[in-house]
């Protein structure tokens, strides 16, 4: 639930790789308690598949459903079963999770140390320039240290949809973040 708040959407194979061993037995449990999770609603399989039918439970999506926001007291007012987003939308959001799994995965075996992470909204960072606040919007943020160095990066990820004017004035504003 911590790591779907995190990111959204994440994949079985995903959250197996997170959570579960990659043997026979590890996929086995990871099916098991995915399963449990979404029959007691705390998670939820999204209608769309990733990889289709042949990708079996690693290509279900997931999203925290009713039981798991109220666990986390996410929207502390109403709570709503999560819908199926745009595939465009999905799809940049499950790379994503990629990054988040991939960070993860390398503090795991020791190659660095992952302080934080954090994807949108709480990425974003509002700035001034002069009189006029602006918000930089990046997709993901996250903070390390590895053998030399203690590191940040805003993460934007883009799959080729972006008009490349788009992506020059989203330069330039991290450009004129940086300088404040």
């Amino acid at each position: 639930v911590e790591v779907l708040s995190l990111v959204r959407y994440a994949t079985g194979r995903q959250l197996r790789r997170l959570f579960w061993a990659d043997t026979e037995a590890g996929r086995r449990l990871g099916r098991h308690h995915l399963a449990k999770l979404t029959h007691l609603r705390v998670v939820s399989r999204l209608e769309l598949r990733r990889g289709g039918v042949r990708s079996g439970s690693d290509g279900f999506v997931y999203a925290i459903d009713v039981v798991g926001q109220r666990l986390i007291a996410r929207d502390s007012g109403s709570v709503r079963r999560p819908r199926t987003p745009g595939t465009a939308f999905l799809a940049h959001t499950l790379v994503i999770t990629d990054l988040y799994v991939e960070l993860t995965a390398a503090a795991r075996e020791g190659h660095l140390e992952l302080i934080g992470f954090v994807g949108e909204p709480e990425a974003w960072r509002t700035y001034n320039v002069g009189a006029r606040a602006v918000t930089l919007k990046p997709d993901a943020y996250a903070e390390w240290f590895d053998a030399e160095w203690h590191s940040n990066a805003f993460f934007e990820i883009d799959l080729g949809s972006e008009h490349p004017a788009r992506l020059t004035a989203k330069s330039d504003q991290y450009v004129e973040y940086w300088r404040t």
